[in-house]
């Protein structure tokens, strides 16, 4: 076992975990709703369920007959808004795992706060004895707590195994976590006070304890290791106690243990003369194989260090073998307050069988489901709940929306995949994975969603296979240009790439210009381009693509490279007047896109 977490400094790790979290995002949506045993269901299993179903016997990931994908825009949303939450509350130092678990290093918080009363500093206190903990240098962002005392339940105490009476509690030596118990409650709370959502939580000195703890005791409550400054470097005894404590644990419930590494341990399990009580791995040899049956302690008490290091990398092995003691040296890994990347796909291996009209089709709704994430991920705060909850083609945002609506982070590259069937070569010539760049009109929020889909997918009608605008380019990059074409697609993947804080230089569109007034909206202005182009294209945006697709783009309109030529000529005319405008040289108002310095802010007012 190593020894190196039990005597470097501690740490203090406050694990979130959100109650039933798709239930209760369903609850706030519809009241309803509580009280009653309801499931969550996505593809074929339950999600989730809610604590009423369990009592009835049903529990997440059950199978259910007719599979149905729910739509997770509200999910995506509360989860946002709890990490976004948090991070305003302790600073950057959050982990987001998943949609509904947070963990939270709280050790400089901690400290800090001890510091200031070691020193003596000017910390209030109450009339009735509460001492106040302050977050940030506003003057109110803190909560009130009462000293020497814990919030919530106690795990891993020498003198008892079950929760201590309040009156037994107060006194402890263990300030830090204490703190971190007051901390966490008032964490939870304003998650509750501001989301509408109930939360459990976990204190510890590291992510896999603070984790295992906070489930000992939910919904709605938190639990906190008893350890003191004076047990630091940790003790046999306390070593003891937190080993016992993750043995009972199934093998599977600890971080890196996935299925396939607990039938390996099993199987090695059983092809031992001395285990054969363990359940084999192959009905010809006996029962079949129960992956949820291995707990901790039986691997540590039959297996060993140099064992795992056989059948793992010495690294992954190490590691692997220290979880097992509740040992947990993973640092907190902030998590960013926007997604580097956003994708969505979906799957096709029941009916691989695509033509052009269905993978139009396909593409479509795909692109749907991206736009309406892009709103909820890149829009500021004040239009997350209007703008995330926009689903409808046709509709456009809330007019309640208070504050001018905003896109704070913008992507630059549009990515199309689709992956083919497996084991067969790439058809000569084409791709799995085509990009370009992203239109502009995507952050045009004053366009409905289906009607910028619209405009990246083109007209079908178009001379070009599978439709005109970039998407039918990028298809025709991927799939070719047979207009009777059969495909035998099993997964087709749309992404935005490419995160960056203000609206890039490279940022085109297939539509009109646009504009950045002087609030920061977004207005239309005319188009620089030759009459004899299309409106819908966008000249800057076409000379940025690759050839191969930019030619696509021009057949599709009827053009020739000639006719690009002689556009060019045009639009260097028309930029060498906007520059002279710029100067003060002339009294035209029109400006290019590439001109844009800071993220664009759309308002409702023009």
């Amino acid at each position: 076992m190593d020894t190196t977490e039990r005597s470097t400094g501690r740490r203090i790790i406050i694990a979130l975990d959100l109650d039933s979290f798709y239930v209760s995002s369903e609850r706030i949506r519809d009241p309803s709703l509580l009280g009653k045993p309801i499931g969550i269901q996505q593809k074929a299993i339950l999600a989730t369920c809610s604590y009423e179903a369990r009592a009835r016997g049903v529990g997440k990931l059950m199978s259910v007959k007719e599979a149905k994908k729910h739509y997770l825009t509200l999910y995506r949303r509360h989860s946002r808004l709890v990490f976004r939450l948090v991070r305003s509350l302790v600073g950057t130092q959050v982990e987001k795992l998943g949609m509904d678990e947070l963990f939270i290093d709280v050790t400089s918080l901690i400290d800090l706060h001890l510091f200031q009363l070691e020193a003596g500093s000017d910390v209030r206190e109450s009339q009735d004895g509460r001492r106040w903990f302050q977050l940030d240098s506003t003057p109110d962002a803190g909560f009130w707590y009462i000293p020497y005392t814990w919030e919530g339940h106690l795990i891993l105490s020498p003198t008892a195994s079950t929760s201590p009476t309040p009156e037994s509690i107060v006194g402890h030596s263990c300030v830090p976590y204490q703190l971190a118990s007051h901390l966490a409650a008032y964490i939870r709370s304003r998650i509750f006070a501001d989301v509408g959502l109930t939360s459990s939580a976990g204190i510890s000195h590291n992510k896999l304890l603070a984790k295992l703890i906070a489930s000992v005791h939910k919904p709605a409550q938190q639990t906190s290791i008893d350890l003191t400054l004076e047990d630091w470097p940790l003790s046999d005894e306390i070593q003891a106690r937190i080993t016992a404590f993750t043995g009972a644990y199934q093998l599977r419930s600890l971080p890196g243990f996935g299925r396939s590494i607990e039938k390996q341990i099993q199987n090695v399990l059983c092809a031992s003369t001395l285990n054969r009580t363990f359940p084999l791995s192959s009905e010809e040899d006996g029962p079949p194989l129960d992956p949820l049956s291995l707990t901790v302690s039986q691997t540590i008490e039959h297996l060993s260090r140099a064992q795992f290091r056989a059948m793992y990398p010495t690294q992954q092995a190490d590691s692997l073998w220290d979880l097992l003691y509740g040992i947990d040296k993973e640092p907190i890994r902030p998590s960013p307050d926007y997604p580097a990347q956003t994708s969505v796909e979906d799957s096709f291996a029941l009916d691989p069988r695509f033509d052009w009209v269905r993978v139009r089709k396909e593409t479509r709704r795909l692109l749907h489901s991206l736009l309406v994430r892009l709103e909820g991920e890149l829009m500021n705060d004040d239009s997350v709940q209007s703008a995330s909850l926009c689903t409808s083609s046709s509709s456009k945002y809330s007019d309640n929306v208070h504050g001018p609506i905003k896109f704070v982070r913008f992507y630059e590259t549009l990515r199309l995949s689709v992956r083919r069937s497996f084991g067969k070569p790439i058809p000569s010539g084409l791709k799995n994975s085509q990009s370009t760049l992203m239109p502009v009109f995507v952050y045009d929020w004053k366009l409905s969603i289906g009607e910028r889909v619209d405009r990246m997918l083109g007209n079908a009608d178009s001379k070009s296979v599978g439709g005109g605008g970039v998407i039918g380019a990028l298809l025709r990059g991927l799939l070719g240009s047979n207009p009777n074409g059969e495909f035998e697609l099993y997964v087709i993947n749309v992404a935005a790439t490419s995160l960056v804080v203000d609206l890039p230089q490279t940022l085109f569109g297939f539509s009109d210009s646009l504009k950045a007034s002087s609030n920061g909206t977004i207005q239309p202005v005319k188009h620089i381009a030759p009459v004899a182009f299309p409106p819908e294209l966008d000249l800057p945006t076409l000379l940025e693509l690759p050839r191969d697709i930019r030619l696509d783009v021009l057949h599709s309109f009827g053009l020739t490279e000639a006719d690009l030529t002689q556009a060019r000529r045009t639009l260097d005319s028309a930029e060498r007047g906007v520059k002279r405008k710029l100067l003060g040289h002339s009294s035209d108002e029109s400006c290019v896109i590439g001109s844009l310095k800071k993220p664009i802010c759309l308002s409702d007012s023009e």
